[in-house]
């Protein structure tokens, strides 16, 4: 293998991801009383040539299933497959809440205010942890996907500092209805990405019958990958 093509290799937890390769990776977060381990599964889906890295995350808030569904759906159905680039797909963040279809975790904590964590804290903080020690700082882009909560009706909307041009540039990709301009909070994972000079912005996509919205979303949100606008060509050729 030449000095090239081992540069481009990636590893995440020790495992190494080389060109034109598909891997599952699972991060140990922590083990249950019952000694059952909890991971953390992230899909690699590596193309053949050089690109940018895009992270698709959901669920982190465990009782938001769509975007869960739309992540699976998108690997299940073999619609990951960069030529150039990677994709790193997460599609349950906040697998302890996911499990219990709760918001937060079992220890109470919103996830999605622990960022970005510590290895020996809350249960919150550790999977805050793991994402920023040992994903997001390979990613280039990052696309969260949200649900409304229990007494929310969004209209699907995508959110993104407006005054970051290549955030508005990534978010004008999906051409969504609405674009809301919406600041960073503390804690957060959009904002922990930003620190380190990631591009993150969270579709929040909200409905109340899941089945009849996700279903037409996903080849929306394909199209956006495969580059279809200018914001992502590094992308084309994703199917």
């Amino acid at each position: 293998m030449s000095d090239n093509e081992m540069s481009y290799k990636i590893k995440i937890n020790g495992i190494s991801i080389g060109p034109g390769e598909r891997k599952l990776v699972n991060l140990r977060i922590a083990r249950l009383p019952t000694h059952t381990d909890i991971d953390l599964p992230v899909h690699v889906f590596r193309g053949l040539k050089k690109g940018p890295v895009l992270l698709l995350t959901a669920g982190l808030h465990g009782d938001e299933v769509n975007g869960i569904e739309i992540v699976r759906r998108m690997i299940s159905d073999n619609m990951l497959r960069p030529v150039a680039g990677t994709i790193l797909a997460m599609p349950i963040v906040n697998v302890y809440g996911f499990l219990q279809n709760a918001r937060y975790l079992p220890d109470g904590k919103d996830l999605n205010r622990s960022f970005p964590g510590s290895r020996q804290g809350s249960l919150a903080r550790r999977v805050a942890w793991n994402l920023m020690n040992h994903v997001v700082p390979l990613a280039d882009v990052g696309v969260d996907f949200h649900t409304g909560g229990a007494s929310l009706h969004n209209h699907p909307h995508i959110r993104c500092v407006m005054s970051i041009p290549r955030n508005r540039e990534l978010a004008k990709a999906f051409a969504p209805e609405c674009v809301m301009n919406a600041k960073m909070i503390d804690k957060s994972f959009r904002k922990a990405a930003h620190k380190i000079g990631k591009h993150h912005h969270p579709p929040a996509w909200q409905c109340l019958a899941p089945e009849p919205i996700i279903a037409p979303l996903i080849p929306i949100f394909s199209a956006a990958v495969r580059g279809s606008g200018p914001a992502i060509p590094a992308f084309t050729g994703v199917a």
